[in-house]
């Protein structure tokens, strides 16, 4: 318990830079629980990665290029203070993982890999995903996954998309947004497109709805969606540290 302590003071009273291993103990923190996110201010700048990370964002990259069939793979830990980084992979569809299949490889990373505890994921586009951006964006099911009520939600996601990758991340503040119960990915999604379009557009016929190809500007949906849920999202190149673009 004073290790934890020292690495949850260490984090969010250190400089606005987070060193590889600073941005590994937040992570080691995230693993015992939502209890210990930061709030949305405390949050850096700039955060650097190991050469190991990068290492996987380049495996999943190519593969996925290959393909172009989505990779994923989960962040997790052993109980004890090392984050795990995945070296296996679930393997999806252009634009789209099965949730049976993720099932799956929750299950696989526990019995074969020994992961005890989840702490994010990671997973891919291939480099002709649906949308308007210069960068990699999340989709709105990505950020949903955020925002499962009754502790189900993930703390840090990250997507790769050829060479460049983004992070988000939950918030203390997110705990306040969560959605309903009875809310679905296909019901979060129809709400922020719809809503998107209308911003841009004005309205549009209940008899056409927007295609996501043609209605979405992803880096901008992601900066509404992170608004009103108070999430926080970084973006980088490959190699290089991520600098944290909302807020």
């Amino acid at each position: 318990m004073e290790r934890l302590k020292a690495l949850i003071q260490e984090v969010q009273y250190g400089s606005d830079f987070w060193s590889p291993e600073a941005f590994h103990n937040y992570l080691i923190i995230l693993g015992r629980g939502e209890e210990v996110l930061l709030r949305k201010a405390h949050y850096p700048s700039k955060i650097a990665l190991s050469h190991d990370w990068h290492v996987t964002f380049r495996d999943m990259a190519v593969q996925t290029v290959k393909d172009s069939r989505e990779r994923m793979a989960i962040i997790g830990h052993k109980n004890d203070d090392k984050v795990y980084l995945p070296t296996f992979y679930i393997k999806g569809s252009n634009g789209h993982i099965a949730s049976k299949l993720i099932a799956e490889g929750k299950a696989d990373a526990k019995a074969k890999h020994g992961i005890q505890g989840e702490i994010g994921s990671l997973h891919t586009h291939p480099l002709d995903y649906p949308g308007q951006s210069t960068r990699p964006f999340f989709s709105p099911t990505d950020l949903f996954n955020h925002l499962y009520p009754n502790k189900a939600h993930m703390l840090v996601s990250g997507v790769i998309q050829g060479d460049q990758y983004i992070f988000a991340f939950s918030s203390r503040e997110t705990l306040q947004t969560l959605v309903p119960e009875i809310m679905t990915h296909q019901g979060f999604t129809d709400y922020w497109v719809q809503k998107q379009y209308q911003d841009t557009f004005g309205s549009f016929s209940s008899m056409i709805f927007p295609s996501i190809d043609k209605a979405l500007n992803g880096s901008e949906l992601n900066r509404v969606i992170a608004e009103r849920h108070h999430l926080v999202l970084y973006h980088g190149k490959v190699g290089k540290p991520m600098y944290r673009h909302y807020p």
